[in-house]
């Protein structure tokens, strides 16, 4: 028959549990107690229980070269880990709602929310270089040989060789003449309207007249306006103004920033002048659509609108 063994009387565990109680703190005197006082010398910390307890940053404590490089090896990592959440969380929430406003924005053809927009997404700005190279690889630094630079680069884009093959006109059939076009002066609903047309939000010209500037002074504004665009129709000579355009330097974005072939360069027109260009759109719009293919036509009347705007 099975017995179940007799429990130990109390004494016995007691005396068992003071034994064992004894060789742990022989274990553990053996393993090293750390100097509880020096370590909280090392760390900041009062060694007695008398007031506050003064602590000082960790890192600016430490001595240790090896807990030393550990503990900023483990910030450093929290840091990575935090700044790829951060990136996650934007790409997968933040980016389908902007792309969305990007598409929008561009379908409508409003550029300026658009770019706002693109800039958002990027994840800095770009640097602008402090001197461009010349053609035989020189720095330029001075603001008089960057603008050469400049003109010289631009003036080789701008610069487009005649053709070396001569143009056979035989068997070419004669088109039609143009239909005759309205050239009386306009008046000022047309000023008015044109105006209306511009867009806000853009540079200004080598005038330094914007859009805001010509809607912000409302009739007075229009009249002045409308006075210079009928000596313009009367004598058919243009402001030299409205001739210039202010070439701005873009970099793409990648590539060296020093190089000039890394930019495209993108022209400020003067705003009075696509008043005058939005006129002159206006009254030869209905004849090319008669005389011309309109399949064809829309996309160059699309391009005329944006850079007149």
């Amino acid at each position: 028959m099975h017995r179940h063994p007799r429990p130990a009387r109390p004494e016995r565990v007691l005396d068992g549990a003071t034994k064992d109680h004894e060789k742990l703190n022989i274990s553990w005197r053996r393993i090293g107690v750390p100097d509880v006082a020096g370590t909280h010398q090392k760390l900041g910390r009062e060694a007695s229980g008398d007031g506050p307890r003064k602590r000082r940053p960790i890192l600016l404590t430490l001595t240790d070269k090896g807990m030393r490089s550990a503990v900023l090896e483990n910030c450093n990592r929290l840091k990575t880990a935090g700044d790829n959440f951060k990136r996650i969380f934007i790409k997968k929430d933040v980016h389908p709602s902007l792309a969305e406003d990007v598409e929008g924005n561009l379908n409508a053809n409003d550029l300026r929310p658009a770019y706002r927009t693109l800039k958002k997404l990027r994840s800095k700005s770009p640097s602008r270089a402090s001197a461009i190279r010349t053609a035989d690889g020189r720095l330029v630094s001075d603001m008089d040989g960057q603008m050469a630079r400049w003109a010289e680069y631009f003036g080789q884009l701008f610069t487009v060789d005649p053709p070396t093959e001569q143009l056979h006109t035989t068997g070419l059939q004669a088109m039609d003449g143009d239909p005759p076009i309205d050239e009386t002066a306009p008046s000022l609903d047309d000023v008015r309207e044109a105006v209306a047309k511009l867009k806000g939000g853009k540079a200004a010209g080598v005038c330094n007249i914007s859009a805001e500037l010509l809607k912000a002074g409302v009739e007075a504004m229009i009249r002045g306006l409308h006075a210079v665009l009928t000596a313009v129709w009367q004598s058919r000579t243009i402001p030299p103004d409205w001739k210039r355009g202010l070439v701005v330097p873009i970099w793409k974005g990648k590539g060296d920033c020093q190089d000039c072939n890394n930019y495209r360069g993108i022209t400020l027109l003067s705003v009075p002048g696509k008043v005058l260009a939005h006129l002159l759109l206006t009254r030869i719009r209905s004849h090319l659509v008669s005389i011309r293919d309109q399949s064809s036509l829309g996309s160059r009347l699309v391009s005329q609108q944006q850079t007149v705007s």
